[in-house]
Protein backbone atom coordinates (compact mmCIF):
# COMPACT_ATOMS: atom_id res chain seq x y z
CA UNK A 1 0.00 0.00 0.00
CA UNK A 2 1.32 3.31 -0.97
CA UNK A 3 1.80 5.86 1.49
CA UNK A 4 0.56 8.90 0.33
CA UNK A 5 1.73 11.41 2.74
CA UNK A 6 5.44 9.76 2.53
CA UNK A 7 4.71 10.08 -1.59
CA UNK A 8 3.47 14.30 -0.65
CA UNK A 9 6.45 14.86 1.02
CA UNK A 10 9.11 12.95 -0.94
CA UNK A 11 7.95 15.32 -4.34
CA UNK A 12 7.49 18.28 -2.57
CA UNK A 13 10.99 17.94 -1.22
CA UNK A 14 12.19 16.95 -4.96
CA UNK A 15 10.33 19.85 -6.40
CA UNK A 16 11.96 21.79 -3.62
CA UNK A 17 15.42 20.70 -4.25
CA UNK A 18 14.93 22.01 -7.97
CA UNK A 19 13.63 24.89 -7.32
CA UNK A 20 16.21 26.23 -5.00
CA UNK A 21 18.98 25.15 -7.63
CA UNK A 22 16.90 27.27 -10.30
CA UNK A 23 17.06 30.09 -7.76
CA UNK A 24 20.87 30.39 -7.23
CA UNK A 25 21.16 29.70 -11.32
CA UNK A 26 18.92 32.96 -11.81
CA UNK A 27 20.67 34.68 -9.23
CA UNK A 28 24.39 33.90 -10.12
CA UNK A 29 23.43 34.37 -13.80
CA UNK A 30 27.15 33.10 -15.04
CA UNK A 31 26.01 33.82 -19.02
CA UNK A 32 24.36 36.97 -18.20
CA UNK A 33 20.77 35.78 -19.32
CA UNK A 34 19.36 35.61 -16.29
CA UNK A 35 15.99 38.48 -16.33
CA UNK A 36 16.63 38.83 -13.08
CA UNK A 37 19.88 40.80 -13.49
CA UNK A 38 21.31 41.05 -9.94
CA UNK A 39 25.13 42.04 -9.77
CA UNK A 40 26.92 41.81 -6.42
CA UNK A 41 30.40 42.33 -6.13
CA UNK A 42 32.46 39.69 -4.28
CA UNK A 43 28.92 36.78 -5.36
CA UNK A 44 28.70 37.45 -8.88
CA UNK A 45 29.72 40.51 -10.66
CA UNK A 46 32.13 38.95 -13.00
CA UNK A 47 31.12 36.23 -15.30
CA UNK A 48 34.15 34.15 -17.13
CA UNK A 49 32.26 31.25 -18.00
CA UNK A 50 29.94 33.61 -19.95
CA UNK A 51 32.22 33.37 -23.04
CA UNK A 52 32.43 31.07 -25.90
CA UNK A 53 28.36 29.64 -25.72
CA UNK A 54 27.40 32.61 -28.16
CA UNK A 55 25.64 29.93 -30.46
CA UNK A 56 23.16 29.01 -27.11
CA UNK A 57 22.59 32.27 -25.45
CA UNK A 58 22.00 34.49 -28.72
CA UNK A 59 19.15 32.86 -30.08
CA UNK A 60 17.40 32.62 -26.47
CA UNK A 61 18.09 36.25 -26.23
CA UNK A 62 16.72 37.53 -29.21
CA UNK A 63 13.24 35.70 -28.31
CA UNK A 64 13.38 37.33 -24.82
CA UNK A 65 14.07 40.75 -25.26
CA UNK A 66 12.43 40.89 -28.56
CA UNK A 67 14.73 43.92 -29.76
CA UNK A 68 13.39 45.72 -33.21
CA UNK A 69 17.45 45.84 -34.47
CA UNK A 70 20.02 43.20 -34.28
CA UNK A 71 24.00 43.02 -35.21
CA UNK A 72 25.25 40.25 -37.21
CA UNK A 73 29.07 39.83 -37.75
CA UNK A 74 32.15 38.08 -36.60
CA UNK A 75 34.48 38.48 -33.09
CA UNK A 76 34.72 42.21 -34.66
CA UNK A 77 31.05 43.25 -33.84
CA UNK A 78 31.37 40.79 -31.30
CA UNK A 79 33.81 43.20 -29.32
CA UNK A 80 32.53 46.54 -30.34
CA UNK A 81 28.58 47.39 -30.65
CA UNK A 82 27.22 47.51 -26.90
CA UNK A 83 23.35 48.39 -28.44
CA UNK A 84 22.55 50.59 -25.22
CA UNK A 85 24.60 53.38 -27.47
CA UNK A 86 21.33 52.96 -29.73
CA UNK A 87 18.81 53.56 -26.39
CA UNK A 88 16.31 56.21 -27.23
CA UNK A 89 16.87 56.20 -30.93
CA UNK A 90 14.41 54.90 -34.02
CA UNK A 91 16.18 51.69 -33.56
CA UNK A 92 15.85 50.55 -30.38
CA UNK A 93 15.95 48.28 -28.87
CA UNK A 94 18.47 46.93 -30.32
CA UNK A 95 20.86 43.60 -29.56
CA UNK A 96 24.58 42.11 -30.57
CA UNK A 97 23.37 38.89 -32.09
CA UNK A 98 27.10 38.34 -33.70
CA UNK A 99 29.26 35.22 -33.30
CA UNK A 100 33.06 34.63 -33.16
CA UNK A 101 34.15 32.88 -36.61
CA UNK A 102 31.11 33.15 -37.80
CA UNK A 103 30.31 33.27 -41.70
CA UNK A 104 28.17 34.28 -44.58
CA UNK A 105 26.13 31.05 -44.17
CA UNK A 106 25.38 31.35 -40.47
CA UNK A 107 24.14 35.27 -40.79
CA UNK A 108 21.96 33.76 -43.61
CA UNK A 109 20.45 31.16 -41.02
CA UNK A 110 20.59 33.70 -38.08
CA UNK A 111 18.42 36.19 -40.03
CA UNK A 112 15.67 33.12 -40.74
CA UNK A 113 15.48 31.95 -37.66
CA UNK A 114 15.50 35.41 -35.56
CA UNK A 115 12.86 36.84 -37.44
CA UNK A 116 10.78 33.98 -36.54
CA UNK A 117 11.61 34.03 -32.68
CA UNK A 118 11.06 37.88 -33.09
CA UNK A 119 8.36 39.24 -34.66
CA UNK A 120 8.98 42.85 -34.12
CA UNK A 121 12.23 42.37 -35.75
CA UNK A 122 12.39 44.87 -38.89
CA UNK A 123 16.07 46.30 -38.86
CA UNK A 124 19.39 44.40 -39.26
CA UNK A 125 22.75 45.46 -39.58
CA UNK A 126 24.92 42.39 -41.14
CA UNK A 127 29.25 42.61 -41.28
CA UNK A 128 30.71 42.39 -44.56
CA UNK A 129 34.64 41.44 -43.67
CA UNK A 130 36.70 40.14 -46.97
CA UNK A 131 37.89 37.19 -44.53
CA UNK A 132 34.34 35.76 -45.08
CA UNK A 133 35.29 36.18 -48.64
CA UNK A 134 38.31 33.91 -49.09
CA UNK A 135 37.18 30.30 -49.18
CA UNK A 136 35.58 29.97 -45.81
CA UNK A 137 33.01 27.45 -46.04
CA UNK A 138 28.94 28.92 -45.77
CA UNK A 139 27.56 27.06 -42.39
CA UNK A 140 24.00 26.10 -43.25
CA UNK A 141 21.52 25.31 -39.91
CA UNK A 142 18.06 25.18 -40.03
CA UNK A 143 16.76 25.58 -36.31
CA UNK A 144 12.91 25.87 -34.73
CA UNK A 145 11.36 26.10 -31.54
CA UNK A 146 12.36 22.97 -30.46
CA UNK A 147 16.07 24.32 -30.65
CA UNK A 148 15.07 27.07 -28.45
CA UNK A 149 13.68 25.16 -25.79
CA UNK A 150 17.11 23.18 -25.79
CA UNK A 151 19.28 26.29 -25.63
CA UNK A 152 16.60 27.27 -22.55
CA UNK A 153 16.93 24.52 -20.70
CA UNK A 154 20.99 24.27 -21.64
CA UNK A 155 21.25 27.86 -19.63
CA UNK A 156 19.08 27.63 -16.50
CA UNK A 157 18.25 23.87 -15.63
CA UNK A 158 21.69 21.85 -16.69
CA UNK A 159 24.10 20.37 -14.42
CA UNK A 160 26.84 22.03 -16.72
CA UNK A 161 24.86 25.53 -15.70
CA UNK A 162 24.59 24.95 -12.13
CA UNK A 163 28.41 23.99 -11.91
CA UNK A 164 29.20 26.87 -14.14
CA UNK A 165 27.32 28.66 -11.62
CA UNK A 166 29.15 27.48 -8.50
CA UNK A 167 32.72 28.39 -10.40
CA UNK A 168 31.38 32.01 -11.08
CA UNK A 169 30.75 32.46 -7.42
CA UNK A 170 33.52 30.63 -6.49
CA UNK A 171 35.85 33.07 -9.33
CA UNK A 172 34.35 35.98 -7.36
CA UNK A 173 34.92 35.17 -3.69
CA UNK A 174 38.27 34.23 -4.10
CA UNK A 175 39.99 36.29 -7.15
CA UNK A 176 37.43 38.94 -7.83
CA UNK A 177 38.98 41.02 -10.80
CA UNK A 178 37.86 41.93 -13.57
CA UNK A 179 37.81 39.10 -16.51
CA UNK A 180 36.40 39.41 -20.03
CA UNK A 181 32.46 38.50 -20.66
CA UNK A 182 30.33 38.38 -22.78
CA UNK A 183 27.49 41.46 -21.51
CA UNK A 184 24.00 41.27 -21.58
CA UNK A 185 23.51 43.37 -24.61
CA UNK A 186 25.41 39.92 -26.58
CA UNK A 187 28.84 42.10 -26.67
CA UNK A 188 32.05 40.74 -25.78
CA UNK A 189 34.35 43.03 -22.80
CA UNK A 190 37.81 42.93 -21.93
CA UNK A 191 39.01 43.86 -18.06
CA UNK A 192 40.57 47.70 -17.90
CA UNK A 193 43.74 48.19 -19.35
CA UNK A 194 43.65 46.11 -22.16
CA UNK A 195 47.07 46.12 -23.34
CA UNK A 196 47.55 46.16 -27.32
CA UNK A 197 51.19 45.94 -27.65
CA UNK A 198 51.46 42.32 -28.35
CA UNK A 199 48.75 41.50 -30.88
CA UNK A 200 50.51 44.71 -33.08
CA UNK A 201 53.57 43.86 -32.30
CA UNK A 202 52.68 40.23 -33.60
CA UNK A 203 50.77 41.23 -36.64
CA UNK A 204 53.87 40.86 -39.10
CA UNK A 205 54.05 37.40 -38.40
CA UNK A 206 50.59 36.49 -37.88
CA UNK A 207 48.72 38.08 -41.23
CA UNK A 208 51.41 35.88 -43.06
CA UNK A 209 51.03 32.91 -41.46
CA UNK A 210 46.81 33.89 -42.32
CA UNK A 211 48.11 34.65 -45.71
CA UNK A 212 49.98 31.00 -46.33
CA UNK A 213 47.08 29.40 -45.55
CA UNK A 214 44.58 31.59 -48.42
CA UNK A 215 47.31 30.85 -50.43
CA UNK A 216 47.28 26.76 -49.46
CA UNK A 217 43.86 26.56 -50.50
CA UNK A 218 43.20 28.58 -53.34
CA UNK A 219 44.13 26.98 -56.46
CA UNK A 220 46.20 30.36 -58.07
CA UNK A 221 48.26 30.11 -54.73
CA UNK A 222 47.45 33.23 -53.64
CA UNK A 223 44.13 34.42 -51.80
CA UNK A 224 41.27 34.44 -54.28
CA UNK A 225 37.37 35.34 -53.71
CA UNK A 226 34.88 32.53 -52.79
CA UNK A 227 32.05 32.77 -55.07
CA UNK A 228 29.55 30.88 -52.86
CA UNK A 229 29.86 33.78 -50.28
CA UNK A 230 28.60 36.13 -52.68
CA UNK A 231 25.87 33.62 -53.49
CA UNK A 232 25.05 33.69 -49.46
CA UNK A 233 24.85 37.44 -49.77
CA UNK A 234 22.26 37.41 -52.13
CA UNK A 235 20.40 35.02 -50.30
CA UNK A 236 20.28 37.53 -47.36
CA UNK A 237 18.64 40.14 -49.32
CA UNK A 238 16.22 37.76 -50.64
CA UNK A 239 15.56 37.07 -46.99
CA UNK A 240 15.05 40.37 -45.81
CA UNK A 241 12.82 41.17 -48.69
CA UNK A 242 10.48 37.97 -48.37
CA UNK A 243 10.39 39.12 -44.54
CA UNK A 244 10.35 42.77 -44.77
CA UNK A 245 13.21 43.67 -42.99
CA UNK A 246 15.13 46.16 -43.54
CA UNK A 247 18.96 44.77 -44.36
CA UNK A 248 21.79 47.07 -44.49
CA UNK A 249 25.76 46.14 -44.96
CA UNK A 250 28.61 47.50 -43.20
CA UNK A 251 31.65 47.60 -43.77
CA UNK A 252 33.54 47.55 -41.04
CA UNK A 253 36.58 49.84 -39.81
CA UNK A 254 40.36 48.46 -41.16
CA UNK A 255 43.50 49.57 -39.25
CA UNK A 256 46.56 51.02 -41.30
CA UNK A 257 48.09 47.50 -40.30
CA UNK A 258 45.13 45.44 -42.12
CA UNK A 259 45.41 47.82 -45.13
CA UNK A 260 49.13 47.83 -45.31
CA UNK A 261 49.15 43.82 -45.40
CA UNK A 262 46.93 44.63 -48.70
CA UNK A 263 49.82 46.80 -50.03
CA UNK A 264 52.10 44.63 -49.52
CA UNK A 265 51.03 41.25 -50.39
CA UNK A 266 49.64 43.61 -53.81
CA UNK A 267 46.03 41.92 -53.12
CA UNK A 268 44.35 45.14 -54.63
CA UNK A 269 43.01 43.76 -57.37
CA UNK A 270 41.37 40.82 -55.16
CA UNK A 271 40.09 44.02 -52.81
CA UNK A 272 38.87 46.10 -56.01
CA UNK A 273 36.71 43.01 -57.42
CA UNK A 274 35.44 42.50 -53.36
CA UNK A 275 33.95 45.81 -53.48
CA UNK A 276 32.77 45.98 -56.56
CA UNK A 277 30.55 42.76 -56.47
CA UNK A 278 29.52 43.54 -53.33
CA UNK A 279 28.10 46.79 -53.96
CA UNK A 280 26.55 45.34 -57.51
CA UNK A 281 24.22 43.32 -54.72
CA UNK A 282 23.41 46.22 -52.38
CA UNK A 283 24.93 49.38 -51.19
CA UNK A 284 27.53 49.36 -48.25
CA UNK A 285 27.69 51.79 -45.33
CA UNK A 286 31.68 51.63 -44.79
CA UNK A 287 33.43 52.85 -41.65
CA UNK A 288 36.84 51.77 -43.03
CA UNK A 289 37.79 54.90 -44.07
CA UNK A 290 41.11 56.08 -43.62
CA UNK A 291 41.21 58.67 -40.37
CA UNK A 292 42.41 59.14 -37.17
CA UNK A 293 40.62 56.75 -35.80
CA UNK A 294 40.74 53.89 -37.73
CA UNK A 295 44.54 54.81 -38.48
CA UNK A 296 44.90 55.40 -34.35
CA UNK A 297 48.52 55.41 -33.48
CA UNK A 298 49.45 51.78 -31.64
CA UNK A 299 50.76 52.09 -28.20
CA UNK A 300 49.94 50.16 -25.41
CA UNK A 301 46.43 51.82 -24.13
CA UNK A 302 44.71 52.19 -26.83
CA UNK A 303 40.83 54.10 -27.34
CA UNK A 304 39.67 52.91 -30.54
CA UNK A 305 41.42 49.01 -31.09
CA UNK A 306 41.69 45.87 -29.13
CA UNK A 307 43.98 44.44 -31.79
CA UNK A 308 44.58 44.66 -35.47
CA UNK A 309 41.85 43.11 -36.16
CA UNK A 310 39.03 44.05 -33.74
CA UNK A 311 38.06 47.51 -32.82
CA UNK A 312 36.34 48.79 -29.24
CA UNK A 313 33.53 49.43 -27.93
CA UNK A 314 34.47 53.30 -28.48
CA UNK A 315 34.86 53.02 -31.97
CA UNK A 316 31.38 50.73 -32.16
CA UNK A 317 30.02 53.47 -30.41
CA UNK A 318 30.66 56.13 -33.11
CA UNK A 319 29.22 53.17 -35.55
CA UNK A 320 26.20 52.93 -33.57
CA UNK A 321 25.80 57.41 -33.59
CA UNK A 322 26.37 57.48 -37.29
CA UNK A 323 23.85 55.36 -38.38
CA UNK A 324 21.16 56.43 -36.06
CA UNK A 325 21.93 59.85 -37.32
CA UNK A 326 23.35 61.63 -34.23
CA UNK A 327 27.04 61.52 -35.13
CA UNK A 328 29.07 62.18 -31.90
CA UNK A 329 31.54 65.16 -31.47
CA UNK A 330 34.70 64.42 -32.77
CA UNK A 331 33.56 61.81 -35.35
CA UNK A 332 35.81 62.17 -38.55
CA UNK A 333 34.20 63.85 -41.58
CA UNK A 334 34.77 60.64 -43.40
CA UNK A 335 33.58 58.39 -40.80
CA UNK A 336 30.51 57.38 -42.57
CA UNK A 337 30.50 56.86 -46.58
CA UNK A 338 27.56 54.82 -48.66
CA UNK A 339 29.52 52.25 -51.45
CA UNK A 340 28.08 51.69 -54.42
CA UNK A 341 28.73 50.79 -57.94
CA UNK A 342 29.65 54.23 -58.86
CA UNK A 343 32.27 54.89 -56.37
CA UNK A 344 33.49 51.62 -55.44
CA UNK A 345 36.66 52.32 -56.92
CA UNK A 346 37.08 55.78 -56.34
CA UNK A 347 37.09 54.17 -52.63
CA UNK A 348 39.98 51.95 -53.20
CA UNK A 349 41.98 54.34 -54.95
CA UNK A 350 41.58 56.44 -52.01
CA UNK A 351 42.53 53.46 -49.66
CA UNK A 352 45.84 52.70 -52.01
CA UNK A 353 46.95 56.61 -51.96
CA UNK A 354 46.30 57.30 -47.82
CA UNK A 355 48.15 53.46 -46.88
CA UNK A 356 51.01 54.48 -49.34
CA UNK A 357 51.08 57.68 -47.63
CA UNK A 358 51.17 56.30 -44.21
CA UNK A 359 53.90 53.67 -44.97
CA UNK A 360 56.45 56.06 -45.82
CA UNK A 361 55.81 58.05 -41.97
CA UNK A 362 56.14 54.31 -40.62
CA UNK A 363 59.41 52.35 -41.88
CA UNK A 364 60.16 50.62 -39.25
CA UNK A 365 56.81 48.95 -39.40
CA UNK A 366 57.46 48.16 -43.26
CA UNK A 367 61.38 46.72 -42.59
CA UNK A 368 59.07 44.03 -40.18
CA UNK A 369 56.43 43.34 -42.26
CA UNK A 370 59.22 42.80 -45.21
CA UNK A 371 61.37 40.29 -42.95
CA UNK A 372 58.21 38.63 -41.74
CA UNK A 373 57.08 37.66 -45.26
CA UNK A 374 57.06 34.75 -47.93
CA UNK A 375 59.92 34.17 -49.56
CA UNK A 376 57.82 35.05 -52.63
CA UNK A 377 56.64 37.85 -51.79
CA UNK A 378 59.82 39.53 -50.95
CA UNK A 379 61.20 38.77 -54.42
CA UNK A 380 58.17 40.79 -55.58
CA UNK A 381 59.51 43.62 -53.47
CA UNK A 382 62.29 43.45 -54.11
CA UNK A 383 61.64 43.14 -57.96
CA UNK A 384 59.26 45.91 -57.77
CA UNK A 385 56.75 43.04 -59.26
CA UNK A 386 53.15 42.43 -58.58
CA UNK A 387 52.07 39.64 -56.37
Amino acid sequence: MVDHRFLRIFISGVVAFYAAILSFILLVDPYNTSPLQVHISGFNLYKPMSVGIDRHTKPFMVWAIQPATIFLGTSRIHQSIDPKELDGTFLAPAYNASVPASDLGLSRSDLEYYKTLDPRLRTVFIEIFLYNYLGQPPTLITRNFTDLIADGVSLFASVDTFRNSLQTVMYNIVNGSPVPQVQRGGFYTYPPGHDTSGPFAGFPKGIWDIYDKGAKASSTGKPELHPPAFDALKDLVGIARARGLELRFILTPQHAYQMYYIQASNQWALLSSWIEQITHIAPVISFSQPNEVTYEPVSSHMRYWNDPFHFSTDLGRLIQASLAGRPLPGTPANFMQVLTPVNAQDYVKAQRAAITEWAAQHPDFVKQMKEAAPVTIQRNQDSGKAH
